[in-house]
């Protein structure tokens, strides 16, 4: 036999005034230099694994190969970009990790869920991650050396130079490793220049960067070859 049941009602109302989609309401996670010198992580792909609904899976040591994607998605279902511009391997999502910048230049990192992300691009279907990096505000440098087992080493500087309105920082690294296990070995270098110029009329700011790597790459892809080797250039 049929029963008949009523439920209550229902209403679902939209926006009062028709927004464009760069308008409408977005879901927005921020990750600040605060949160990021509280955990005392390693590399960005670290600091990704702090944000719920964004999946970092790491193959290696330090992040040298990671797939990144959001609340459900592929690495090729995201867009990844440095102070707004697009940095996204047009190559494959497994390449979404080659960041030129280090954990000193950043200041926070955006993490942009769903539908709205696609205001960035097709490729954006489930999410976009932005990295805002650091506007320094007068001349300095900074220098940072690390060692650990298994020939693991590393060092980065900063140096920013202002002069009047513009302000110019350039930052590098060098990381390598012998590797834990056969053929996890790596050589990671970037590099990363920003430019600002700020008076009263104007306001411009440019960017650059490198990131390279050389890695061996045991069992990323099969379990069943062991003697995998990689390179990237970005």
């Amino acid at each position: 036999s049929r029963k008949e049941m009523k439920l209550d009602e229902v209403v679902v109302t939209g926006s009062r005034a028709p927004l464009t989609a760069l308008q409408s309401a977005k879901i927005v996670k921020v990750i600040t230099a605060d949160d990021i010198h509280r955990a005392a992580v390693e590399t960005v792909n670290d600091v990704l694994k702090l944000a719920t609904g964004v999946d970092v899976r790491q193959r290696g040591g330090f992040g040298v190969q990671t797939d990144i994607s959001i609340n459900g998605g592929t690495s090729d279902q995201i867009t990844i970009l440095l102070n707004g511009i697009n940095i996204s391997s047009p190559q494959t999502g497994h390449n979404a990790a080659d960041f030129p910048v280090d954990m000193a230049d950043i200041e926070r990192i955006e993490i942009l869920e769903g539908s709205a992300a696609r205001v960035f691009g097709s490729s954006a279907f489930n999410g976009a991650i932005n990295i805002v990096t650091r506007r320094e505000q007068k001349s300095g440098v900074t220098l940072s050396a690390e060692g650990g087992s298994f020939g693991t080493w590393g060092a980065n500087g900063r140096a920013a130079l202002t002069t009047g309105v513009v302000t110019n920082s350039q930052s590098g690294g060098y990381r390598q490793s012998d590797g834990g296990t056969l053929h996890s070995d790596f050589k990671r270098r970037q590099m990363f220049y920003q430019g600002d110029l700020a008076s009263q009329h104007i306001n411009l700011q440019w960017q650059a960067g490198l990131a390279s790597q050389d890695f061996g790459a045991n069992t990323f892809y099969s379990a069943k070859f062991n003697d995998q080797f990689e390179a990237t250039r970005r």
